[in-house]
């Protein structure tokens, strides 16, 4: 079962923390959706679940299509190890670097469970590692 309702979010934070720090694209964070869409039953899904299938907005809005900020259980070092996938897809904006490459890639290597995680997450996405 996909935690992905408000009262029990981990798994759309985890998802939306792996868009934010640009790891994946906002069509990979869709397929993901249609992922969970046939692993649910379509009864259970709240209604914010079929706006983000159609979200075409800045980012920065869709906390407010979902009504509440899903919550994060990584730490800062896990974000970046989002950041080091996100550099091994080569998608990482070079204007908003918070932390170096090979910093980054370091602090995947010392958190394997983001990689696994991020597999389980999005099978249908390469990574060069």
């Amino acid at each position: 079962m996909w935690k992905i309702y408000k009262n029990d979010s981990e798994d759309l934070a985890f998802a939306l923390d792996c868009l934010f720090n640009q790891s994946i694209t906002i069509n990979e964070f869709k397929l993901w959706l249609d992922m969970v869409l046939l692993d649910v039953n379509i009864e259970c899904l709240p209604d914010y679940f079929f706006d983000l299938m159609d979200f075409n907005q800045d980012l920065f809005h869709i906390t407010n299509i979902i009504g509440f900020v899903p919550h994060s259980k990584l730490s800062g070092e896990q974000e970046k190890s989002l950041i080091g996938i996100a550099y091994l897809r080569n998608v990482r904006s070079l204007y908003d670097i918070e932390i170096d490459k090979n910093s980054a890639i370091q602090e995947l290597d010392k958190n394997p469970e983001i990689l696994n995680k991020f597999k389980r997450f999005f099978p249908f996405v390469e990574i060069n590692v």
